[in-house]
């Protein structure tokens, strides 16, 4: 779950957290609850999409109109799988109970 700006300074905060994730476990989809990102910069779509890189398949929810917005004017959308609701993109991700935090 995603909340605040997500600018530069959230961009690095995430992309270390994505690394260390990543190094503690077999992470292949991320689902990502982006109902509280209150600012998206260029910088944020940028640690998006390297995250999306570095995944199987990852899928954004909750997207507030601005967030969304900016995706579109970034020419981004297509890189994510968006969902309205967490539950259903766990499910489209065929996430299993047990993978579920």
């Amino acid at each position: 779950s995603l909340g605040g700006r997500f600018d530069a300074y959230g961009a690095e905060v995430f992309e270390s957290q994505i690394e260390d994730l990543l190094q503690q476990t077999d992470m292949s989809r991320l689902v990502l609850s982006m109902q509280n990102v209150t600012e998206l910069s260029m910088a944020g779509v940028k640690a998006l999409l390297e995250a999306r890189m570095q995944t199987y398949s990852m899928a954004l929810t909750q997207l507030p109109s601005h967030v969304h917005r900016v995706l579109e004017l970034a020419v981004t959308t297509d890189f994510f799988a968006i969902y309205d609701d967490v539950d259903i993109a766990l499910d489209a991700l065929n996430v299993s109970n047990n993978e579920r935090h």
